[in-house]
C-alpha cells in the first residue's frame, strides 16, 4: 500500500499534467434543500483534448458512454482559466459560511485548487493539506464519512453503492458532473438524517486517501474546537 505521501505525489503529478473536464456544483441549505429543484450547474471546459493530452482509453470511453461529447467541449466549452475568477468568487470568497462536501473527493479538491490558482499543486502533502484547509475550510468526503456509519461497508464503497444502501434513488446520467453533485448533496444529507454527528470534527475537513495528514492538520489548528 503506498502511504499518503506517495499518493500524493501521485495526484500532483496527474492534476499538474491534465485537464480538468467538467466541473459540478449543487447548492443546498441546512435542511438538505434546494432553491428550486435540480439546483446545480455543470462546467463543460475545453482545454482537455483526448487526441494529445494524457488519458487512460478505458476511462475515455466510459465517459464517452455516458454522453460526454469531447469534441463538442473544446469547440463550445469553456476555458477553465477564464472560469476560475468566477468560482473563486462565487464559492470561496462569500461573506457567508459554507460547507462544501464532496466524494472521494483528493482529485476533485485538487483539480480545483489547481484551476483556482492557476498554479501547479504544492509539492508537499503537508502543504497541500494546509490550502485546503485555507481555501474550503470546512469539507466533508463522504467516502470517509462513510467508514463511521453502521452498514455502509466501512466506507469501501462506490457512489452509487452508497445511494444504493440508503435506498436513494438517482435521476440523470451518471459520470456527469451535476448528476454527481447533486447525488452527493442528497445522500450527504440522508446520511445527516440517519447519523446526526455526521458534521462533527471527525469528518469535517478530512479527505479520503490523505485523512491521516487531514486529521494531524485539523487537530493542530486553533479553530478545531469549533468544527461541528
Amino acid at each position: 500500500m503506498p502511504t499518503e505521501e506517495e499518493r500524493y505525489n501521485d495526484v500532483k503529478h496527474n492534476v499538474d499534467n491534465m485537464h480538468l473536464i467538467q466541473l459540478g456544483v449543487a447548492l443546498f441549505d441546512e435542511g438538505g434543500n434546494t432553491p428550486w429543484p435540480g439546483c446545480c450547474w455543470q462546467f463543460n471546459f475545453s482545454d482537455f483534448d483526448p487526441d494529445v493530452d494524457a488519458s487512460s482509453p478505458d476511462s475515455i470511453e466510459l465517459l464517452a458512454q455516458s454522453g460526454h461529447d469531447f469534441q463538442q467541449y473544446r469547440r463550445h466549452g469553456i476555458d477553465a482559466r477564464r472560469c476560475a475568477y468566477l468560482v473563486c468568487v462565487k464559492l470561496f470568497c462569500q461573506p457567508y459560511s459554507s460547507k462544501y462536501v464532496t466524494f472521494h473527493g483528493l482529485y476533485d479538491v485538487a483539480f480545483v485548487i489547481k484551476m483556482i490558482t492557476r498554479a501547479p499543486l504544492p509539492n508537499t502533502l503537508n502543504e497541500f493539506s494546509d490550502l485546503v484547509r485555507t481555501i474550503f475550510g470546512q469539507i466533508y468526503d463522504l467516502k470517509y464519512i462513510s467508514r463511521f456509519c453502521g452498514g455502509l461497508r466501512r466506507g469501501e464503497i462506490g457512489l452509487v453503492g452508497l445511494s444504493r444502501l440508503l435506498n436513494f434513488e438517482p435521476v440523470g446520467i451518471r459520470h456527469q458532473a451535476a448528476y454527481d453533485s447533486l447525488l452527493i448533496g442528497a445522500l450527504f444529507n440522508e446520511m445527516k438524517q440517519r447519523r446526526h454527528n455526521v458534521e462533527d470534527d471527525i469528518s469535517a475537513s478530512v479527505l479520503y486517501g490523505i485523512e491521516n495528514r487531514c486529521v494531524e492538520c485539523w487537530a493542530d489548528s486553533p479553530y478545531s474546537a469549533h468544527v461541528g
